[in-house]
């Protein structure tokens, strides 16, 4: 008797396990059903995104962002001439080294003052003459080029950068020393060479080199605030005007978006060139997720390039980051490769103030050359030397304007770059950031240092 009940026992003991082992089959083969079609979906995510781009003419792949860095017509194509100019330029002697911008030296006095230094440096533009006569002759072209870039890191520019930068020092030499030798049409002319020179990387598909660009085109507004618009001749002021309306820092900063883009597509195959993340352990499986999340959150942030300056321009607080919301074991690659486009917005917003602050007070220099004294308000500048008044692009109002005598100034009041004002104090005149104003005739002031390598602030290790 014992015995059958034992029996009875195990056999449904037998059966019970059996049941539930079915159970757990089928639990364990609806969870791989399930997770197969997460990944699945994740990788058709991906192919769908990646056909709506290249619809639009846009690379995804490092080949394609080749391709779409394209070359200049033939005729206007001044490339060879700013490497070849760039490569040449040297300074030889210790004296030199200690001269500003191509050295170390601080920012001589105000043109008209006593510079010592002076015959250093004009000696130093003689040694240098037919490398500055390249620079020239490729600004003569229109400056348009197409630089080599690196195809094989995270950084798509690295090499030229340094290069580039000593051709930007020598320029900005060349028209100080013009102006103190009261050639100022020939600093008018080294003005308008250097910002065609900045503009030569404005095709560059990539924010380090675009950032580099706007840096480039701020030392030279520096420049021009230095010598005084109101000192250079006409003819040169309305080359200047026509130069800088041509320059678009909007369109360059979507340009840099949508080539940071296809590198960061580029380090999906390359794991070890971002670094460890939890996709080295999750492998494939996550792929599709990860660069799923990490396209929607690009596409964000080159919509956001379209929208007004306005929209969410706050001071950096990092809170316009919208990268958390993925943040999960599956998108680690997108977490670390996702930038914080209000950083970007900040560099452009703030160079395209520059670009219109200078535009507005290149119209009061020609107005003081018509009339022989400043404009009562910026309206006066319409038509005859503006057709439209530039606004502030980051409040979309008209700027500030002051004139008493023969002094005048114009700044823009904005507070969104505030907490990046670093080691530039406020003007004690208007409260406002310094290097957003323009005042004549100029006070003396420190030397803005000439632009770092902002790929380096911007990107991976340079190569």
């Amino acid at each position: 008797m014992t015995d059958n009940v034992q029996h009875h026992a195990n056999a449904n003991l037998t059966t019970r396990w059996r049941r539930w082992r079915w159970r757990l089959v089928g639990l364990v083969g609806v969870a791989v059903v399930l997770f197969a079609a997460f990944i699945l979906r994740g990788w058709g995510e991906v192919a769908r995104q990646l056909d709506e781009i290249r619809a639009r003419g846009e690379p995804v792949t490092m080949q394609e962002l080749a391709a779409y860095y394209t070359y200049p017509p033939a005729d206007q194509d001044a490339t060879q001439l700013w490497l070849r100019g760039a490569k040449a330029l040297k300074v030889e002697s210790a004296a030199a080294r200690k001269l500003p911008y191509v050295g170390t030296g601080g920012y001589p006095p105000l043109p008209g003052q006593s510079w010592p230094e002076l015959p250093i440096a004009r000696r130093l533009l003689q040694d240098n003459e037919l490398a500055l006569q390249d620079l020239h002759a490729a600004a003569a072209l229109g400056g348009k080029a197409r630089y080599p870039i690196i195809l094989n890191s995270l950084s798509t520019f690295q090499s030229e950068i340094p290069r580039l930068r000593n051709a930007l020092s020598f320029l900005s030499l060349e028209a100080i020393v013009l102006a103190y030798q009261d050639n100022m049409s020939g600093a008018g002319e080294s003005i308008r060479t250097g910002l065609l020179f900045s503009q030569s990387l404005a095709n560059l598909p990539d924010m380090s080199s675009q950032i580099n660009r706007m840096a480039f085109h701020s030392t030279m507004i520096a420049n021009l605030k230095r010598i005084g618009a109101i000192n250079l001749p006409e003819p040169d002021l309305a080359r200047l005007q026509q130069t800088l309306a041509g320059i678009d820092f909007p369109t360059g900063m979507k340009r840099g978006m949508i080539g940071d883009r296809a590198i960061g597509l580029w380090a999906f195959e390359d794991i070890g060139a971002v670094g460890p993340t939890n996709s080295e352990l999750l492998g494939w499986f996550s792929r599709g997720i990860d660069k799923s999340a990490y396209l929607t959150i690009t596409a964000e942030q080159i919509a956001d390039c379209d929208r007004p300056w306005m929209v969410g321009l706050q001071p950096i607080d990092g809170t316009h980051n919208i990268t958390p919301r993925f943040e999960n074991p599956f998108t680690s690659i997108s977490d670390l490769l996702s930038s914080n486009t209000q950083t970007y917005k900040q560099c452009v917003a703030r160079a395209e103030t520059l670009r219109r602050l200078a535009i507005v007070d290149i119209a009061i220099a020609r107005y003081r050359h018509a009339h022989g004294r400043p404009p009562a308000d910026l309206a006066a500048l319409s038509p005859d030397f503006l057709v439209d008044i530039p606004r502030d692009p980051t409040t979309d109002a008209p700027f500030s304007y002051r004139s008493t005598g023969s002094s005048h100034v114009v700044y823009s009041p904005t507070k969104a770059f505030w907490d990046s004002l670093g080691d530039h104090p406020p003007d004690a005149e208007t409260g406002t950031d310094p290097r957003l104003l323009f005042r004549w005739p100029p006070l003396p002031e420190p030397p803005p240092e000439m632009p770092k390598d902002a790929s380096q602030e911007t990107t991976q290790e340079s190569s």
